[in-house]
């Protein structure tokens, strides 16, 4: 999410849906599945995920 300023952001997700409506593929599914596929376990994977959440949530509280 691209900070405009304190009071207001901007962001965007992007998913693909099928002719229906449902959602067949996003990024956030991408990601996971290319990091399982990359480190061979689920377990590293959460791992990986909750180290860049923690970076983000610290990133954000350093800038404020």
């Amino acid at each position: 999410m691209n900070k405009v300023n304190k009071q207001s952001a901007v962001g965007t997700k992007i998913w693909i849906e099928d002719m229906d409506g449902n959602v067949v593929f996003g990024l956030g599914r991408y990601w996971i599945l290319d990091m399982i596929n990359r480190l061979k376990r689920l377990q590293a994977v959460v791992e990986v995920a909750s180290d860049e959440v923690y970076d983000r949530l610290m990133s954000d509280q350093l800038s404020q």
